[in-house]
């Protein structure tokens, strides 16, 4: 059996220990880099020599204590299909379970097909869960294109992402997924926060609300569309979640901004110079 959400049947939910908050545009703009790097023919093979080469020089206690726990077999081939969707994942903002149900027959990068459809642009159809069943298109963007490009020539069967995923038998999406959210981790010190699929869902919704969408939009954009009469909906949630982040730094500066205290000391006009 090959539908890769059979294995969501009677299992819990997962835990959240840590809050999620969104990942900072230079963190999304090295995670897909990196991405490209692992899933592109002519780099792919340069970063298994970087791992080789790091776990040689840990071998001589030499390298980065991180290198042994990166093999061959997580920046190979064979994992491509999972470095794509969790491309997607950023890119898209849906939900893991959505991503796994996307089958070819819903995704039209054709321009014939989309066009006989009178739609402006490629897409792919989303099924929201839990939501009576409604769909939604999600416009495919030129930053999508060589994804879904990708994936077409990696294709199997009806689903875009298939389980097993290629050359990994044995091991479920989601633990697959898992996998590589980890080596990504590894390979991209500098974000801080634990990379996984909310935390890019949280990005997207979050990265909506700096551009100013409205409410309302945005739970458009995220699959939320039962719940626009409903206040609070779970992308309000999201974005309570980040302002907690920032809150103690603007309590900071908002408490020196009103201190009664002259501000001409020697310290602050060190910081003038």
């Amino acid at each position: 059996d090959r539908n890769p959400l059979n294995f969501l049947k009677g299992e819990a939910r997962p835990d959240r220990k840590k809050k999620n908050i969104a990942l900072h545009a230079k963190e999304c703009v090295d995670l897909l880099e990196m991405i490209e790097r692992l899933t592109d023919p002519n780099q792919s093979d340069l970063v298994a020599m970087d791992v080789l080469r790091a776990q040689k020089r840990q071998e001589t206690k030499k390298g980065s204590a991180s290198a042994p726990y990166i093999t061959l077999g997580d920046v190979s081939k064979r994992r491509h299909v999972a470095y794509h969707a969790i491309a997607l994942l950023l890119l898209t903002g849906i939900r893991l379970q959505e991503m796994l149900k996307l089958e070819w027959k819903d995704v039209f990068i054709d321009k014939r097909k989309w066009e006989r459809l009178g739609a402006e642009g490629p897409y792919f159809v989303c099924k929201q869960f839990k939501l009576n069943g409604q769909t939604s298109g999600i416009p495919i963007t030129d930053q999508m294109m060589g994804t879904f490009e990708a994936l077409q020539k990696l294709k199997v069967d009806q689903f875009v992402f298939p389980s097993p995923m290629s050359g990994s038998v044995g091991i479920k999406p989601i633990q697959l997924l898992r996998l590589q959210f980890e080596t990504l981790q590894k390979l991209l010190p500098g974000i801080e926060s634990k990379l996984g699929a909310l935390l890019l869902r949280h990005t997207f919704a979050t990265t909506a609300q700096r551009l100013r969408y409205d409410m309302d939009t945005i739970d458009r954009l995220t699959g939320h569309m039962a719940r626009l009469n409903n206040r609070p909906g779970a992308t309000e949630y999201y974005i309570a979640n980040n302002a907690d982040d920032n809150r103690k730094m603007f309590q900071e500066i908002n408490i020196a901004m009103l201190d009664n205290q002259s501000y001409h000391s020697a310290e602050y006009e060190a910081l003038e110079c």
